[in-house]
């Protein structure tokens, strides 16, 4: 079924007899070939569809969609208001335009996301830890589409760069990071030296690219070929940016969705059990500052995978509502998988694989607002995100301009 209140559709359609249509009345406008005005207003509201298609003079992330023709513009804003996707018809030459009659605007939070995800830039060292699929992506049609660029820079490149950082700076971050971690007796300071050194040299080359996200290459990069855990690198690059292991692009253009739409740092976890009434879900050794219940709590990282050296954040994730999500592509149709439920303290529990005593990760036990069951059937990479809080709508709305489907 096709509602309209142009003539030229009509037209067009009248040559398929299998589809319904309904014709809005109203005062007729000559130039543009359709009924408008108070009466073809008044039938509109009587309708909700599932699309609207309309017209516009004008589109900016600011204003949305305009019109430079009030009367017009009535009729288009209720078809508008009252259908669940609106796509606009449009060429590129009305995009930066503004007409004088706001139509379909965008919610300033989502302007600002999309604007900004038009020129972000995500900086990966290597590419695809352990060979993990849901951490592959197609470079272009992820520009195309939500709009971040992946830039992809060598290991070589920071093992050069930690050459040439001063031990005077090391020492001086060393000091002033004692002052807000809790650290562990039997946490060596030399581990926490290297650290604070290839932190150095990440964030030069951070500054270098202009990224806004940065993902690492942590099992088969560091732990392989550095012989050291990226953990409280990780932390300490937190701080000022979107960060994520395992060289997940899509994770990091999550993260930035989250991080421009919300201001929160989200932090990522891995499925770790499921139980009858909740999920367990945890961090192997790092959580941002900004998402932890008190000081960043450094351990001895303990022997998994064959290091015996390092260190690592072991600090209290923060609890209460919350909102998971995750990004992830078939083709070039984004989807992204999104629930809530309540984050509580979690019992004790260990990962395989370390020397006792294990280490206790960050983690979470989240009741959700929907069945496990249900939930796990859905699930589209080992990475989801933490959003403190209920974000569902304004998530929503950002991903309905986005073509992104919810799951």
């Amino acid at each position: 079924m096709v509602i309209t209140n142009s003539i030229p559709v009509i037209k067009e359609l009248e040559r398929s007899p299998y589809i319904k249509i309904i014709g809005i009345g109203g005062v007729y406008q000559f130039n543009e070939q359709c009924f408008v005005g108070s009466i073809a207003e008044e039938y509109i509201s009587r309708y909700r569809v599932d699309k609207a298609i309309i017209g516009a003079d004008g589109f900016s992330f600011e204003e949305g969609v305009t019109s430079h023709d009030p009367e017009n513009a009535g009729v288009t804003k209720l078809v508008a208001e009252n259908a669940e996707t609106v796509i606009v018809a449009a060429d590129y030459t009305k995009i930066g335009t503004r007409g004088v009659v706001p139509i379909a605007p965008i919610e300033k939070k989502v302007a600002k996301t999309i604007k900004k995800l038009r020129h972000s830039k995500v900086g990966m060292m290597g590419y695809a830890d352990m060979g993990l699929y849901v951490c592959m992506f197609d470079g272009m049609s992820l520009r195309a589409k939500i709009g971040p660029e992946i830039e992809v820079f060598d290991m070589l490149e920071i093992v050069q760069k930690m050459e040439k950082v001063s031990h005077r700076d090391v020492q001086d971050l060393l000091e002033e990071k004692k002052k807000f971690w809790n650290i562990n007796p039997d946490v060596r300071e030399e581990a926490l030296v290297n650290a604070i050194r290839i932190y150095l040299a990440i964030k030069e080359r951070i500054k270098e690219g202009s990224y806004n996200a940065i993902s690492i290459k942590c099992v088969e990069g560091m732990k392989k070929y550095m012989n050291f855990p990226p953990c409280m690198i990780l932390t300490m690059l937190s701080e000022e940016l979107p960060v994520i292991c395992e060289d997940d692009a899509l994770g990091a253009v999550t993260q930035l969705m989250i991080h421009y739409l919300t201001g929160q740092s989200a932090p990522y976890v891995e499925m770790y059990e499921f139980m009858k009434d909740r999920i367990l879900v945890g961090i192997c050794g790092f959580v941002p500052p900004g998402a932890t219940e008190g000081k960043v709590c450094v351990a001895r990282y303990a022997g998994w995978g064959g290091l015996s050296e390092g260190a690592m954040n072991v600090s209290r994730m923060k609890t209460g509502p919350l909102t998971l999500v995750r990004l992830f592509s078939k083709g070039d149709n984004y989807k992204l998988h999104i629930v809530t439920g309540e984050g509580l303290p979690p019992r004790r529990w260990e990962e395989l694989g370390w020397e006792a005593p294990a280490p206790f990760f960050p983690s979470l036990e989240i009741k959700l607002d929907v069945p496990v069951e249900e939930f796990a059937q859905k699930i589209a990479s080992q990475h989801y995100f933490v959003i403190y809080g209920d974000h569902k709508e304004e998530i929503r709305d950002l991903c309905k301009v986005l073509n992104i489907e919810l799951v």
